[in-house]
């Protein structure tokens, strides 16, 4: 699981160090993807606020630079029946 609000600093992958690349990329296209819906429901549950004890979207990188938001169809929580939208 990475951080989503790191990768809050670049608005495109040019900006971001070599190593910072391939998590940058990915996290672009898990967002291009659900807004898409692409992802099926599987009957599993998915909270990022209560993911193994850790809140997800708590913002550990708050020194760093914001060129943008996390978009708001990002902010749900999965559950067995359906999705739940949240506000950060």
């Amino acid at each position: 699981m990475g951080a989503p609000h790191y990768y809050r600093q670049f608005t495109k992958s040019s900006e971001a160090l070599d190593f910072e690349r391939p998590g940058f990329a990915l996290s672009r296209l898990i967002e291009k993807k659900v807004k898409q819906g692409s992802y099926a429901a599987n009957g599993k549950s998915f909270d990022p606020r209560r993911f193994r004890k850790h809140d997800w979207t708590q913002d550990e990188y708050q020194d760093l630079p914001r060129k943008r938001r996390i978009p708001s169809h990002m902010l749900i929580a999965v559950r067995k029946r359906g999705v739940v939208r949240f506000e950060l």
